[in-house]
């Protein structure tokens, strides 16, 4: 059985677990990128330091075949006007779809209270490559209105059960860990309950939508296990 946490800040992944671990260019750059079977990583900007210097980074760093997703960025309106201008947030994840586009590479999305912008976004600049809003917390209307548009929707805890269902109907359901101090076999766990499906269905579905429908045969992320 497969376990694959689409977005952790965890660096101790467990054997036999495929993470993306979030880069924070805050913290740490790319030498501390460690090749261990089932690691990979996604780098970006987060909309909490909406710092365009950090660009040429977040560059240098998605060109790296362990570099499988651009983000996490997007857009925060909680923050927005207290840490961040949100214009600037604007920008900057505008540059991170034109990356993400250019390496072909899946975004992974923070979005808080912006989702009406996000979706404005997508349909004005039809990006080829998957969108994943990482954490989703939202209620089943607005998963409904993001899985219309043909995002992917990753969970974690605490999380709408009626939006996780949305999800899990539409085949555009992911999990993750975040920042959590759950492990990603006891999300799975509490997601497959409420599924009411059992946690294998759920390994192998999860599995099958990331390789082939979000990372695509080129990053075969369930290689090797």
């Amino acid at each position: 059985m497969t376990y694959i946490d689409v977005h952790t800040h965890n660096k101790n992944i467990p054997v036999g677990t495929f993470a993306i671990v979030s880069i924070d260019l805050t913290l740490r750059l790319s030498h501390d990128i460690s090749y261990a079977k089932g690691v990979f990583y996604s780098a970006g900007v987060h909309p909490w330091h909406p710092d365009v210097r950090m660009m040429p980074t977040v560059r240098a760093l998605a060109a790296m075949p362990e570099i499988i997703a651009i983000g996490e960025t997007g857009l925060d309106k909680l923050t927005a006007g207290k840490y961040s201008d949100f214009t600037r947030q604007r920008t900057l994840f505008i540059e991170h779809i034109h990356l993400s586009e250019e390496v072909a590479k899946p975004m992974i999305i923070h979005c808080v209270k912006s989702h009406n912008e996000i979706i404005s976004i997508h349909r004005e600049l039809k990006p080829k490559m998957p969108w994943i809003i990482h954490g989703f917390r939202g209620n089943q209307q607005i998963a409904k209105e993001l899985l219309y548009e043909g995002f992917y929707l990753s969970f974690s805890i605490p999380y709408n059960k009626y939006a996780l269902l949305s999800a899990w109907r539409n085949d555009r359901l992911l999990i993750e860990t975040d920042d959590k101090p759950l492990s990603i076999d006891k999300v799975y766990e509490l997601i497959a309950t409420d599924l009411q499906v059992s946690v294998e269905i759920l390994s192998q579905e999860i599995a099958v939508h990331q390789q082939n429908s979000v990372f695509g045969q080129r990053y075969p992320i369930t290689k090797g296990m």
